[in-house]
């Protein structure tokens, strides 16, 4: 395991020489901190587990926690629709086979909006991706 040595204020000031040992250190340490050596600073464990990605991936089109990109009416991010207002569609809107209505409730991930100077927004705009939140 790589040792971590800690990199004094002395030797970061302003009018330091960037040194090769000061460097060695900057590589090595971030070796260390990556290896979990002693006296390295800790990274903390990622926020979700590998148990949580599994699920979400395991999750059916549809689903409550699943996304759909989707076209619907012109709006901001974070809008709660519902389902039978949303065709589901690619990124430049064309809608899905039969362009059945979504069922549940759908909260908006990203901005759809109108075209270029407040002009009428074409099929893409209105299209941006929706998760299952009932």
């Amino acid at each position: 395991m790589t040792t971590y040595v800690a990199i004094t204020d002395a030797e970061i000031d302003q009018d330091s020489p960037l040194t090769q040992v000061l460097m060695t250190k900057y590589r090595d340490n971030s070796i260390a901190i990556a290896e979990g050596a002693a006296g390295a600073p800790r990274v903390d464990l990622p926020a979700i587990t590998a148990a949580q990605v599994e699920g979400l991936a395991a999750l059916a089109y549809g689903s409550i926690g699943s996304m759909v990109m989707a076209k619907g009416g012109a709006g901001d991010p974070g809008v709660v629709v519902n389902g039978s207002t949303l065709r589901p569609s690619n990124a430049r809107g064309r809608i899905d086979g039969a362009g059945s209505a979504l069922t549940g409730t759908w909260r908006r991930m990203g901005f759809a909006g109108l075209g270029v100077g407040g002009g009428e927004a074409d099929d893409s705009m209105l299209t941006t991706l929706y998760l299952r939140i009932t």
